[in-house]
């Protein structure tokens, strides 16, 4: 389960980059004249300030979108581990159309923060998830 710090980081992102857009094109439109609603810009003034614009716009749907991948990912594993034992960094650069790097990277961090415990090989790009039996030795016998 992806967490809510996780989607609140995705709806937030999506907001800025709603909120960047509309942004722009309202700039773009009221400056269209190189005036700023009856204040004089110089042309070199009102280019940069549609760059910036135009620069904000890519930063804030890059991150979003580039979020959005990692919480779909994130979720993906977290129901993959339901009904098998391991999960290839192939499998997932291939079902999410990511690089390897990213998927190990991915796969990696999504083992240091959810409660499967297991073993990557970085050989093969598997992780495989560790039996119950091996779970219960590793927190040590139960006391009467």
């Amino acid at each position: 389960m992806v967490s809510k710090r996780d989607r609140d980081a995705e709806s937030g992102l999506q907001v800025l980059s709603i909120l960047s857009l509309i942004w722009a094109v309202g700039f773009f439109y009221w400056s269209r004249g190189g005036t700023v609603l009856g204040m004089d810009l110089g042309a070199w003034a009102n280019g940069c300030c549609n760059l910036v614009n135009i620069l904000l716009i890519i930063i804030f749907i890059s991150a979003w979108l580039f979020t959005r991948k990692e919480n779909r990912v994130k979720k993906f594993l977290d129901g993959h581990f339901k009904a098998a034992s391991s999960v290839s960094a192939d499998e997932i650069a291939l079902k999410f159309s990511l690089k390897r790097a990213n998927a190990v990277r991915a796969l990696i961090a999504w083992s240091r923060t959810s409660e499967v415990k297991g073993h990557y090989d970085e050989t093969t790009g598997v992780f495989e998830k560790e039996s119950e039996d091996t779970q219960i030795i590793e927190k040590g016998p139960l006391t009467i």
